[in-house]
């Protein structure tokens, strides 16, 4: 998963998201306020390659609560990737990334 804040979205790993809250022995608002911080630190880093648009602000508890419980099954990229940092997984090991394609309703030149 790269860093790309745009038309992506990443799919959750149910069995295990859940194994890797159950290890890290936090809440879901504990989880909720360190993904948070690992994505204001992501969202500077986009915002000095100036692609800061887009990138979400916060990851909330009940969006912990419904990817683990299964109400949830994606959530954007870059949510998902500070959701891992901050349950101590690598890039990739949670959530699989997925391109959402969207009909442009303006034309580009050739």
């Amino acid at each position: 998963m790269g860093f790309t804040s745009r038309d992506m979205y990443a799919v959750v790993d149910l069995p295990l998201f859940k194994r890797a809250i159950v290890k890290s022995q936090m809440s879901y608002q504990d989880i909720a306020d360190d993904a948070t911080r690992e994505l204001r630190r992501i969202a500077r880093a986009e915002r000095k390659k100036n692609r800061g648009d887009g990138v979400p602000e916060s990851v909330s508890k009940g969006l912990v609560g419904q990817l683990a419980t299964g109400r949830a099954d994606r959530t954007h990229e870059l949510r998902a990737l500070a959701l891992e940092r901050a349950l101590g997984c690598d890039q990739g090991d949670l959530f699989m990334s997925e391109v959402v394609r969207v009909p442009r309703t303006v034309k580009r030149p050739a």
